[in-house]
C-alpha cells in the first residue's frame, strides 16, 4: 500500500497593514506551484489582527514565496 495523500503547505511572510507586525501564513502547495515571479492574489486572514488583506504572494530567486499588500507598494 502506498502513503496516504496529505496537504503539503508552502509557508511565506507578510507585514500586517494594521498592525505592523510581520506575520507567517501558508498556501497549499499545488497553488504555490502556480506562483511565478509576478504573483498572484490572495485573500488571507491574518492571525495578528483577525482582518482580512488582500495580498500579492509572488516567488522569490531563491524559490521560497514573500507577499506584499498591493496598497502598500514594494
Amino acid at each position: 500500500m502506498g502513503e496516504p495523500a496529505r496537504d503539503v503547505m508552502a509557508p511565506f511572510l507578510f507585514r500586517c497593514p494594521t498592525t505592523g507586525m510581520t506575520v507567517q501564513d501558508f498556501v497549499a502547495q499545488d497553488e504555490a506551484d502556480d506562483i511565478g515571479d509576478l504573483g498572484t492574489h490572495h485573500a488571507i486572514k491574518c492571525i495578528a489582527c483577525g482582518r482580512v488583506h488582500m495580498l500579492a504572494i509572488r516567488r522569490l530567486a531563491n524559490g521560497g514565496l514573500t507577499a506584499l499588500d498591493p496598497d502598500q507598494g514594494d
